[in-house]
């Protein structure tokens, strides 16, 4: 009985925990960019510099969407748009900034919070 009943406290401690943060990509081809904003349930936050372009990441609260602005040396800003995502889900969602476009590569989503 008092293991069902710690596995039964386990259980309830891990599904009450925040999700994993999903993970957002953006690679620029040409290395002209030199900022970029992840905006996620209308909250921004600035993404980090990487080898190839930047990263970032946020934990899903509720159901929504997004994009990211990427802001180009010219003074343009390229949208890089992120859709809908789903609370509870860990994503992994890359981007590909070419030609002055931006365009999805790659998305995985987990509904077990581990990617």
């Amino acid at each position: 009985m008092r293991l069902a009943l710690n596995l039964l406290a386990t259980m309830l401690l891990f599904a009450c925990s925040d999700p994993d943060p999903g993970a957002f990509e953006v690679e620029v081809l040409d290395g002209t960019a030199q900022g970029a904003v992840l905006t996620l349930y209308n909250v921004s936050t600035d993404m980090r510099k990487s080898d190839n372009g930047f990263v970032g990441e946020r934990v899903t609260p509720t159901d929504g969407s997004g994009e990211i602005l990427v802001n180009m040396r010219d003074g343009s800003l390229i949208n890089c748009s992120i859709g809908y995502v789903t609370h509870g889900l860990s994503y992994q969602m890359k981007y590909r900034i070419e030609g002055g476009r931006c365009e999805m590569t790659q998305m995985f989503e987990d509904v077990n919070g581990s990617l």
